[in-house]
């Protein structure tokens, strides 16, 4: 895997972590059927603000 990952929000409904590739991070979500749902792209010194569906079940590893 390229880049790192790091946790920004977690409970038990959502899991949002940011994937750092160069100078880019992908915002992304794991939903309850291990899919990975990129929310949006954002340059790393800007925030951005945005709304998960909700999830259940574990995430095994990413």
């Amino acid at each position: 895997r390229h880049g790192r990952s790091q946790i920004l929000h977690a409970n038990d409904h959502t899991l949002v972590y940011a994937r750092t590739h160069a100078e880019e991070t992908v915002w992304v979500a794991l939903n309850a059927s291990d899919e990975v749902r990129v929310v949006t792209a954002v340059s790393p010194n800007h925030q951005h603000t945005f709304t998960l569906q909700p999830w259940s079940g574990d995430v095994h590893c990413f």
